[in-house]
């Protein structure tokens, strides 16, 4: 993650995620993150589309839970914006397409889509791989009215 003090495209890249949603088994998501810059000293802000999916199986038929995520945080980044290792807190509001569906044998699927808003919590550590190539480490708590999520993962900026 680079900080300088403007806005504008600075970075992007892909990341993968282990999601635990609240009441059902965890899953892995991925996903993209656009490194926005610094709109004030220390304050860097970014953007972040994420997907995740879980499906579960019986004898009865099959359910199916997706969330597909739009969110902007903004960073407090606590080391100097040159130190190769940053650390950071982030927060910032979300969009969550939320669809559940169950498909029971021998009946048609039936399935909903709703849109959530919810608000990103977390910390992480970007770590500069090189001066185009940073990597990402990053824990936090997608609190969503309907599904709270845990979720651990990180990803590279290349950029």
């Amino acid at each position: 993650m680079h900080y300088r003090t403007d806005i504008g495209a600075k970075a992007l890249g892909p990341r993968i995620d282990y999601v635990k949603p609240s009441d059902i088994d965890a899953a892995f998501g991925f996903g993209a993150i656009l490194d926005l810059g610094l709109f004030a000293p220390r304050w860097a802000w970014d953007l972040s589309f994420d997907y995740w999916s879980k499906s579960e199986e019986s004898l009865l038929g099959k359910a199916k839970l997706s969330d597909m995520i739009l969110a902007t945080r903004a960073r407090y980044v606590l080391a100097e914006a040159e130190a190769s290792t940053r650390p950071y807190l982030f927060a910032g509001p979300a969009i969550h397409f939320v669809k559940a569906s169950v498909e029971i044998s021998g009946f048609n699927e039936v399935s909903d889509t709703d849109t959530e808003f919810g608000m990103d919590f977390g910390a992480g550590v970007a770590l500069a791989a090189s001066p185009k190539l940073d990597v990402f480490l990053e824990g936090g708590y997608r609190a969503v009215s309907d599904i709270g999520q845990w979720r651990f993962g990180g990803g590279v900026l290349f950029g």
